[in-house]
């Protein structure tokens, strides 16, 4: 009897033996079979996540996906996303930019943190070029509806006039400067209907401080523009379009969204030792030059819109060479 009791603990002693081997055995080939496999399963695992940017200014993260739920955060345009692999089932029609969008709610988190849902249209899978010196009509100048767009500029100078009313006073005849030195310029406007040669008409647009000018467009008989009023000296010089200065300051773009004699514009100036100097021009008639945006000080991106409709939009560059010399470098 005590024969097959130690028999029988000895069969029990081998098997616990065995099934521990067996696991060991498990454990430490899972450890050790081809452990760069493992790490590139981990850094998979880790370089999976798919970002998105945001494509306006402001774009709302909320708690929830509804317009009403509370804001978590306000992320800035080009700001990147993490999307955290969940969407609305819905869609919601909202517009952004003008832009009509029909899109579901995305949840991300911000690179700060922050978790929340986005509107599907306001973010892109691409890192969209940021304008580095937005100026304050840009929205109004987007718009392809010639009365939605004076409508905007109007409510807009209205707001830009009232930031300077120390300095600009609207007069019964026009304007009236003051200008750093004490001194005043005077913008005479002429408006005589029965003889259209001698009409002008100015309405006040901005103020570019770091560039010494006051911005007002001028409206003539046959022609319009945009009119620089130097701070110091008073002095005046008319461009042929909407003026956009360069992130440092020391060149404008100025681009026409409405024909002139049959052509748009576009041109860049900049101060050279005989001041303020037209350094580039092109004059178009198949393309509207709009939304410009400086990429740096001397890059510009532009959207050429075509006036016919079997002509396609292009994008394009006008960039400053080595020796301050400006073309179209891209299409």
């Amino acid at each position: 009897m005590a024969k097959i009791q130690i028999i029988s603990l000895l069969c029990l002693f081998c098997c616990c033996w065995a099934c521990k081997n067996t696991n060991s055995t498990e454990n430490h080939e899972n450890l050790s079979e081809n452990p760069s496999d493992s790490i590139a399963a981990v850094k998979a695992i880790s370089t999976s996540k798919q970002y998105l940017y945001a494509w306006v200014d402001k774009l709302r993260l909320r708690a929830e996906p509804d317009t009403k739920a509370k804001i978590v955060a306000e992320v800035k345009e080009g700001a990147q996303l993490t999307y955290l692999n969940e969407k609305t089932a819905f869609t919601e029609k909202i517009t952004l930019r003008k832009v009509r969008h029909d899109e579901p709610w995305l949840k991300v988190v911000t690179e700060s943190g922050e978790e929340g849902w986005v509107y599907g249209g306001g973010v892109r899978v691409y890192q969209a070029k940021i304008d580095q010196a937005p100026s304050p009509y840009d929205d109004c100048y987007q718009l392809s509806d010639n009365y939605k767009m004076s409508q905007c500029v109007e409510r807009l100078s209205t707001k830009q006039l009232e930031k300077v009313t120390d300095f600009v006073q609207v007069t019964a005849t026009g304007y009236r400067i003051k200008l750093l030195d004490g001194t005043q310029k005077v913008l005479t406007e002429r408006v005589d209907s029965l003889a259209r040669e001698n009409f002008l008409d100015y309405d006040y647009r901005y103020y570019i401080p770091k560039m010494g000018y006051y911005v007002f467009a001028f409206y003539a008989f046959e022609s319009f523009g945009f009119t620089l009023v130097n701070d110091k000296s008073g002095q005046t010089l008319n461009l042929p379009g909407y003026p956009k200065p360069a992130p440092d300051f020391k060149h404008l773009v100025c681009h026409s969204p409405l024909p002139e004699m049959g052509f748009y514009s576009l041109a860049i100036w900049g101060f050279t030792d005989d001041g303020m100097t037209e350094l580039f021009k092109k004059e178009m008639q198949d393309y509207i030059p709009y939304a410009p945006k400086w990429l740096d000080e001397k890059t510009v991106q532009l959207s050429f819109k075509p006036t016919q409709a079997d002509q396609k939009l292009k994008v394009v560059e006008l960039r400053a060479d080595e020796t301050g010399t400006w073309s179209i470098v891209a299409d």
